[in-house]
């Protein structure tokens, strides 16, 4: 049998061979973003359970350093550069206070202004080190008094030093402060991670494991206050009450490995995706610039510009931030980052 279309001809085969050949071109534009969404464990549903005493004191604590940079310091960046320095001293003083964190700082000039990359590490054991990077960015957008964006980030890396400081690990952590992320920043030694990922090669830095905690202190129940891209959205929740592990294709192993930790040792929801990098936002922090340099690196966020009202603005103040979930993340990423170390 024949289907004749104007002047060509289709025999069955040809139409089979063209059916075959669709099927085959959409899984492969299909698999990467369905593969990359598949993780081990599942995702915490249901009334989250009572705050353990120490995750109270560390809500109180994370509230105190967010206020400290958010309420007390405000909008610190290249304009307000005696704001990000009085960020810059606050981070080391702290890092300074805690047992077992050896603290370095790295200043650096860019275009007449000085910057400070501030660095509070935890020696491995191990005598061929490798190293497990976290980072988090103390500068905030032109307006915003960034709590959310990046004072819980900063504040879960100070709340993270302290925790693991004094314990011991094969490998090395590294928590990273970062003072040039956000405009106009976006690419080449201007941007702080780019300039100390480059670093890290040229000094032949086995790092294993790279993360930004990037804005991850806003969640709510509220249906549909999750917004995903069309497509995705049918993949994930539509509350906004997780925490979410983001990656590219290329790094899904490390993405998957983290969630697996964090589920395994914490009741709070955590989804995981890594997908292809035109997502919008799935390259969109510092883990992009230890992509650069082959290092495999992720992100973990409440999804930002997805979820959070105060994104970006001058809204970004510690009333948005939920202090009670924000512990119960950082206590979960401990275990993470302690897996990771030893394993």
């Amino acid at each position: 049998m024949a289907i004749r279309v104007g002047r060509l001809n289709f025999t069955r085969q040809h139409l089979c061979f063209f059916f075959g050949c669709s099927l085959v071109v959409l899984f492969i534009l299909i698999y990467p973003f369905v593969d990359g969404t598949i993780m081990p464990g599942q995702s915490f549903r249901g009334t989250l359970p009572a705050l353990r005493p120490e995750q109270k004191d560390l809500a109180n604590r994370l509230h105190e350093h967010i206020t400290k940079l958010a309420d007390e310091i405000g909008e610190r960046n290249y304009l307000k550069i005696d704001q990000l320095h009085a960020a810059a001293r606050y981070i080391k003083s702290t890092f300074l206070a805690e047992p077992g964190v050896k603290t370095i700082a790295q200043p650096f000039q860019f275009e007449g202004r000085d910057y400070e990359i501030i660095i509070g590490e935890l020696a491995g054991a191990s005598r061929d080190p490798e190293v497990v990077v976290v980072t988090a960015h103390y500068d905030t957008v032109v307006g915003s008094p960034g709590a959310n964006d990046d004072g819980s980030g900063i504040a879960a890396i100070l709340e993270l030093a302290a925790a693991l400081g004094t314990s011991h690990h094969k490998r090395t952590i590294r928590f990273v402060a970062l003072p040039t992320h956000e405009y106009p920043f976006w690419d080449g030694d201007g941007v702080s991670s780019y300039r100390y990922a480059k670093q890290c090669r040229a000094e032949n830095e086995n790092v294993v494991a790279m993360i930004s905690l990037d804005t991850i202190g806003y969640y709510s129940d509220e249906r549909s206050s999750q917004r995903l891209l069309w497509g995705m959205d049918s993949l994930y929740p539509d509350r906004g009450n997780f925490i979410a592990f983001v990656s590219n294709n290329k790094n899904r192993d490390l993405v998957r490995r983290t969630v697996k930790s964090f589920r395994e040792h914490e009741a709070f929801p955590c989804e995981g995706m890594a997908v292809p990098e035109i997502i919008p936002g799935v390259g969109f922090s510092d883990h992009r610039m230890f992509w650069q340099f082959g290092y495999p690196g992720m992100m973990i966020t409440d999804t930002a510009f997805y979820r959070y009202p105060g994104y970006h603005n001058s809204n970004d103040k510690p009333n948005l931030v939920d202090y009670n979930r924000l512990a119960r993340v950082v206590s979960g990423l401990k275990y993470v980052l302690s897996d990771l170390a030893d394993h």
